[in-house]
């Protein structure tokens, strides 16, 4: 993509396809990576699992998404507090058997867990999609697979228990939520 971007003769087409797909590669990783998760801490078989929830999932997920981009187009911190609001959406597809019974919304139950412990989440958010990318970059030289492979292979490795611990953190601040504790707001109804 960047070479595209760079070229003397101006972008192509493809630029467009590597867009297209960046932002899906984007987007799904992090879903998919949490169903993995989900599934090993459910005591499941990760295949079965992400077939029974990789549908409505990927529709919550859009669903939370696009909200939050809503509410970021009319201010960035009530859109922040949104997709913070829907960290949990995940959990409740796959979790929530009311949800699976179809009784309540995924988008809105999420939020109601946040609001149960709203600066824990929050600071776990930060602390992994903001402190810890800001470190990793100082390693940004050793990244490059083909030039330095063990170090780049080794911070994959990092970034990826750092995911897993984020996911895992997020699954107990879920289950505490999700029972019925008085609820904290962050926000304003």
């Amino acid at each position: 993509m960047e070479s595209e971007l760079l070229s003397p003769q101006g972008a192509s087409g493809w630029i467009w396809f590597y867009g297209l797909l960046s932002l899906t590669l984007n987007l799904l990783y992090p879903l998919l990576t949490t169903l993995v998760v989900l599934s090993g801490l459910q005591g499941q078989k990760i295949i079965p699992f992400i077939r029974q929830f990789s549908e409505a999932a990927v529709i919550e997920q859009m669903r939370a998404w696009g909200k939050s981009m809503a509410w970021a187009f009319l201010l960035i911190i009530p859109g922040l507090i949104r997709l913070l609001g829907y960290l949990l959406v995940p959990f409740v597809v796959c979790l929530n058997p009311d949800y699976q019974r179809g009784q309540i919304d995924a988008l809105s139950e999420s939020r109601k867990i946040f609001r149960r412990s709203p600066w824990k989440i929050t600071f776990l958010f930060v602390l992994i999609a903001g402190v810890v990318p800001t470190l990793m970059t100082s390693f940004d030289e050793y990244k490059v697979l083909w030039k330095t492979p063990a170090p780049a292979f080794a911070l994959c490795v990092v970034e990826m228990l750092l995911n897993i611990c984020f996911i895992w953190g997020l699954w107990t601040l879920y289950r505490k939520g999700s029972t019925d504790e008085p609820a904290i707001s962050m926000e304003r109804h």
